[in-house]
């Protein structure tokens, strides 16, 4: 059978085995893709179906967050780009958690996208940083969650406005995206190039990268279906 020998490969880190040997997989992949909806799952040992216990599932849980950073740490060492995929990078807070932690995508539910996007652009990496390190220092996911809430406030920042509209510097730094609105209406100062799509799962995701301010740091947010 032919195929495209180009084509990346990449896997899904939704077990702890699979994160323990993040390591060891990095060596044989393109890139990683955080499975966080199963991988909290069987963390924690706790079916989040199950409505008795679904109190349990925590995503914030230190153990969770150690292994995500663990994973992030191994992939960038072996040069390779790691994304998160599940429902905990939807919540805004969490999303400035996990690029603290490093992480290259976040993938969401288009609903979610225009507030993930003001979180990420409204503090600076070296912020996003600070708030993941004391965040592992964390003993309970209730603290966690609960920092991650709050500390963001004490670094968000203004946007300078021209007209109502964001300056021409602002628009150069922070605000250059790339986008495959994938039938979704997005602002259109947020969709450049419909350059690529990729893909999480069994499947296929438009794409949007966020610049986070002057800093050469990018995050691209996939909108899931």
């Amino acid at each position: 059978m032919l195929f495209n020998k180009n084509i990346p490969v990449g896997v899904m880190i939704e077990i702890p085995a699979a994160a323990l040997a993040s390591d060891v997989l990095a060596k044989e992949v393109d890139f990683f893709s955080l499975g966080t909806n199963d991988l909290i799952q069987y963390v924690l040992a706790i079916d989040r179906m199950n409505e008795k216990i679904a109190h349990l599932y925590e995503p914030t849980h230190p153990a969770i967050i150690r292994l995500i950073d663990l994973t992030i740490r191994n992939g960038h060492g072996h040069n390779i780009w790691v994304g998160s995929c599940g429902e905990m990078s939807s919540d805004p807070a969490i999303a400035i958690l996990l690029v603290g932690l490093g992480i290259d995508e976040i993938s969401a539910s288009p609903v979610m996208l225009p507030k993930i996007k003001k979180a990420i652009r409204s503090i600076r990496y070296s912020d996003a940083k600070e708030i993941a390190q004391k965040a592992l220092a964390f003993h309970t996911g209730k603290e966690t969650y609960a920092f991650l809430k709050e500390k963001p406030k004490t670094f968000v920042r203004s946007l300078p406005t021209n007209n109502g509209s964001l300056s021409e510097d602002l628009a150069n730094q922070v605000v250059k995206a790339r986008a495959i609105a994938g039938g979704i209406s997005l602002p259109s100062s947020f969709i450049k190039r419909p350059e690529k799509v990729l893909y999480c799962g069994m499947g296929v995701l438009p794409s949007a990268e966020i610049f986070l301010g002057p800093l050469p740091r990018v995050v691209r947010v996939s909108i899931g279906r």
